[in-house]
């Protein structure tokens, strides 16, 4: 008989050999892959978390580049107003850093109040001509409408600056106004129109996002979520500062007319945080900024194992005018 020839094939031994080694290149091309998509996710977490931080300081900047608008008058700015929703401003003013009226947001960041009117009337009020209860008589109407929110101011600043914030019940008749409540003895004062829509609201960062309150809606002393809409996540840090037009920056608000118009802008520094979580730390420093010395930027919650995203901004306060050179020159007052 001929001898028995083996069937072709491969033996159990090189099946193992086979699986050994597919399963080491399995491995190899798994740890590869997890590298790579570990590299991604934080280059593009990285650029998600600027992308967000930009957006989220543009609508900020938007904000402050208008606030003082129809507030920055004398007769007006650095006096308490009465809100008439059972909430009161102590310092009217455009932008306050750390406002008491404010609830804190998480530890280390700051809080910004900013307030300004949306009317198109003449800045400088509307004269009163004759008062009678809260009908008034003015000079002019000045394209003032029902529904528009007006602060009325008597012919004399008092000390305590005292205010209200009352609304017109409805268009006005030739040139008197009605308001729904004024306080007694404004006549030859005058009427300050914000316009139907006056923007007094809050700005913190709360739980890692940056949140906003509408204080005409909301109660803004309260940390209760329901008083905060979120309008950017991702955001750790909100630093302010004042800029002195005498040079210099630090967090003091003012408390006079008079020490308003020796600030001309506002500093800004916003931190982004990439959501992406890294097992090693990829952030050995905190992020630093223009006003670290004053306003230090502070982390928490394991923030070493995420990376970060700082964008800054300084901003006019456009509807300040500084004007204290001129009268350092002329000994007068603006207020």
């Amino acid at each position: 008989m001929k001898p028995y020839r083996r069937s072709a094939g491969f033996s159990l031994v090189e099946l193992m050999v086979g699986i050994v080694v597919a399963m080491v290149a399995v491995i190899v091309i798994m740890q590869v892959f997890r590298m790579t998509e570990g590299h991604r996710r934080s280059t593009t977490g990285g650029d998600d978390a600027q992308t967000t931080s930009a957006i989220a300081l543009a609508q900020l900047q938007r904000e402050i580049r208008q606030s003082g608008l129809g507030v920055v008058n004398a007769s007006l700015l650095a006096c308490s107003l009465d809100l008439g929703v059972g909430r009161t401003l102590s310092n009217l003013a455009p932008v306050i850093i750390n406002d008491a009226s404010v609830a804190v947001g998480d530890a280390n960041t700051d809080t910004l109040l900013l307030v300004y009117g949306s009317a198109q009337g003449a800045a400088e009020g509307i004269p009163i001509v004759t008062q009678a209860g809260t009908s008034f008589s003015v000079k002019a109407v000045a394209g003032t409408r029902g529904g528009d929110y007006i602060v009325a101011v008597p012919q004399v600043r008092a000390t305590p600056c005292n205010l209200q914030l009352s609304i017109t019940t409805a268009n006005p008749v030739g040139v008197d106004i009605t308001l729904n409540k004024a306080a007694a003895g404004l006549d030859n004062g005058g009427l300050f129109n914000l316009g139907p829509s006056p923007r007094i609201v809050a700005y913190a960062v709360r739980n890692g996002s940056l949140t906003l309150c509408d204080m005409l809606t909301q109660n803004c002393g309260s940390a209760d979520p329901a008083n905060w809409v979120e309008v950017a996540d991702g955001i750790v840090s909100l630093r302010a500062q004042y800029v002195q037009a005498a040079g210099g920056f630090d967090q003091s608000t003012p408390g006079t007319c008079l020490a308003w118009h020796g600030v001309s802008g506002l500093r800004l520094a916003m931190v982004a945080r990439n959501s992406q979580y890294s097992s090693e730390e990829v952030t050995l420093a905190a992020p630093t900024w223009a006003g670290t010395g004053g306003a230090p930027i502070t982390l928490a919650n394991d923030w070493k194992h995420y990376r970060y995203r700082t964008l800054e901004a300084t901003l006019p306060l456009r509807n300040i005018v500084n004007v204290n050179p001129y009268y350092a020159a002329t000994g007068l007052s603006p207020c």
